[in-house]
């Protein structure tokens, strides 16, 4: 396995270089949405090996959750409750998800609605105590299917602590309508009930995700590029690892008051991001790039 390390001041640059000259996207780093045609310029297919969408299976939360728990010293029983939405109230979260889509608020009584549907549901009970509990103890819960994490929520707050918020978050989702979806079209094609997981897990652990890979993913590919690193990325070329290396310096006095109440309730499924106002890129982007540029020339005087 071959390890690469990448000076966190290049990223910097080609931020700049895309912020400054109005490219559509990088041509180095985490590159997504290639088309196919890009693709099989590189990588063609051939019998037994053709590109296609890989299965949403490997997301699972349930698959990693022992890993999980085993390397941030979890517990199994006290920190996660797995559970299943009931197929009936996935069509009810569908209809919350289509009302919120259209109006960009949900309806009272179909929030109730599916609140009581749910609650009446072995499962509901089941979640609904164990949330009960907690909210007593007050621990603080982020809910998520077993696939997606409903992040882009817009009508709850980032912390569940009834089975009200676990709704909201849910029917309020794109990312959870895309799972939704995603099962209900599974479960059709397989003649089946269809079966969704719930994930309610405590605000302790720290974020864990399993991104799979295709050509044309709409996520991007990290520190890799998804056309000039294809053979590394297809198995084809020996493994790579890459790091991107930050030079630490320190802020200086008054440029940061340590406030960091907003991190409550954050959940570590989000990525962070700073509110930049329209105008402001450009010269962060520059600033960034030149402070970074200092701190490489004084670690070079400093070696000699």
């Amino acid at each position: 396995m071959r390890l690469r390390t990448i000076p966190f001041h290049e990223i910097a640059a080609d931020i700049a270089e895309i912020t400054h000259h109005g490219a559509s996207r990088s041509t180095r780093f985490n590159i997504a949405f290639h088309t196919r045609e890009e693709i099989l310029s590189v990588i063609p297919e051939r019998p037994g090996f053709t590109h296609e969408a890989p299965p949403w299976d490997p997301y699972a939360y349930t698959l990693w959750r022992p890993l999980i728990a085993l390397s941030q010293g979890l517990s199994l029983s006290r920190d996660t409750f797995i559970s299943s939405i009931p197929s009936f109230v996935v069509q009810d979260l569908q209809r919350c998800q289509s009302v919120w889509v259209a109006t960009g608020k949900t309806r009272k009584a179909l929030l109730e609605y599916v609140i009581e549907v749910w609650t009446c549901s072995s499962a509901g009970k089941a979640l609904t105590a164990f949330l009960d509990a907690g909210r007593g103890e007050g621990t603080k819960w982020f809910g998520r299917l077993a696939q997606a994490s409903p992040k882009d929520a817009a009508l709850s707050p980032v912390v569940c602590r009834s089975l009200r918020d676990v709704v909201l978050r849910l029917g309020s989702s794109m990312r959870a309508y895309g799972g939704l979806q995603n099962k209900i079209e599974h479960a059709g094609k397989e003649g089946r009930e269809v079966d969704v997981g719930l994930v309610v897990r405590g605000r302790g652990g720290a974020a864990c995700g399993a991104q799979s890979f295709w050509g044309v993913e709409w996520c991007g590919a990290c520190l890799f590029h998804r056309v000039r690193n294809a053979e590394v990325l297809y198995g084809l070329q020996e493994v790579e690892v890459a790091f991107a290396v930050e030079v630490a310096f320190a802020v200086e006095e008054g440029e940061w008051d340590g406030d960091r109440s907003s991190d409550e309730d954050h959940d570590p499924d989000e990525d962070d991001e700073d509110d930049i106002e329209e105008g402001d890129s450009d010269d962060e982007a520059d600033r960034l790039v030149k402070e970074l540029e200092r701190l490489n020339t004084v670690e070079s005087e400093d070696e000699h």
